[in-house]
């Protein structure tokens, strides 16, 4: 089987902090999203014990 790599997307078409943005970029999202489910679990957890 031949991978076939596309032309338009060589690694020299970006620069380094192109790519450093890009991880960090995904490294925030990832870390917000879970904050946010964080906070949204213990927000439950509060709603449950007033009850």
């Amino acid at each position: 089987m031949v991978n076939e790599q596309n032309l338009d997307w060589k690694n020299s078409s970006f620069s380094a902090v192109d790519v450093n943005n890009q991880k960090y970029e995904r490294l925030a999202l990832a870390s917000a999203t879970l904050f946010l489910g964080v906070v949204a679990l213990l927000i439950y957890q509060i709603i449950q014990n007033v009850k």
